[in-house]
């Protein structure tokens, strides 16, 4: 369980949030306590990425391609995928199903693709070397080309299969 207090979520994101039709958030129902609306987020069987080991560049590009994916879900239910803060606490894994979803907590005052950013810094700071230097290309990549999230995550799919052709070729 995750408990997060809910002062920046619109009447109409509490909706979304609660119907269950959301596949990129984790469940989430609304309580109040003390006159303060919080967020209380089901987590079980996800691990946030603040708990997590990355073996290797293929897991961290895995998660960060999903990670894409998702946040472009959140734009279909009227949620601003710019103002979705990615964090290692707010982003969790289903290590069984590698499935991904986020605590949704809003930003109101992030810029465009701050997120995205702040995403790939925190994946970066978890790799090692080699990892470091895919994910500094990729984010110049993304940002030079202003690649929609859907074609990030494209690319992102294009460099793990490189990766495991380089690797299967060794």
């Amino acid at each position: 369980m995750l408990l997060i207090k809910s002062k920046k979520i619109r009447p109409f994101e509490e909706k979304v949030l609660t119907s269950g039709l959301c596949d990129f958030s984790l469940p989430a129902n609304f309580v109040m306590a003390d006159g303060v609306k919080s967020t209380v987020y089901d987590s079980s069987g996800y691990t946030c990425l603040d708990d997590m080991i990355f073996k290797d560049i293929d897991n961290i590009l895995e998660l960060l391609g999903k990670t894409l994916m998702n946040l472009d879900k959140a734009g279909e239910f009227l949620i601003d995928p710019d103002h979705i803060v990615l964090d290692g606490k707010t982003v969790f894994q289903n290590l069984k199903k590698r499935d991904v979803k986020f605590a949704f907590v809003p930003l109101r005052e992030q810029k465009h693709r701050d997120n995205v950013i702040n995403i790939m810094d925190y994946l970066e700071s978890r790799a090692d070397q080699d990892g470091r230097e895919i994910i500094s290309k990729l984010r110049k990549y993304i940002i030079g080309r202003n690649l929609s999230l859907r074609d990030a995550a494209k690319h992102i799919s294009l460099i793990r299969k490189e990766l495991k052709n380089k690797d299967d070729q060794t």
